[in-house]
């Protein structure tokens, strides 16, 4: 999502070329450091999860000095399970306990047909 912000900003506003593009951890910091050669375009991830990769950012970031970290964009992400609210009243005894409780029928009838957005 941030990165679709950063590109209307960067294209509606400040009138640059915007051009987004997908890429994998794996090859996002070899990608970003072979592109400096082209003075006319830069690239810019705005939301690298570096869990497991501090050798990447290690080698392109610290050593090679070819990536530059801006550092925090403002956004701080959030990791857990969320739950229907109706899960933590009239059925808290059914306790969603991670995968466990989609093993249980009475769980799994409380949940929309999949494929459903109701």
């Amino acid at each position: 999502l941030t990165q679709h912000v950063a590109a209307i900003l960067l294209r509606e506003k400040m009138g640059f070329d915007v051009t987004l593009s997908e890429s994998s951890l794996a090859n996002m910091f070899a990608a970003m450091a072979h592109n400096l050669t082209d003075a006319k375009n830069s690239d810019l991830d705005t939301e690298v999860w570096l869990s497991g990769w501090d050798q990447e950012y290690n080698e392109y970031v610290r050593e090679r000095k070819s990536i530059t970290d801006l550092g925090p964009n403002g956004f701080i992400g959030r990791e857990g399970l969320y739950i229907p609210r109706y899960f933590s009243g009239d059925y808290s005894h059914l306790s969603p306990d991670f995968w466990r409780a989609y093993q249980n029928q009475d769980v799994i009838d409380l949940l929309p047909a999949a494929g459903s957005l109701s």
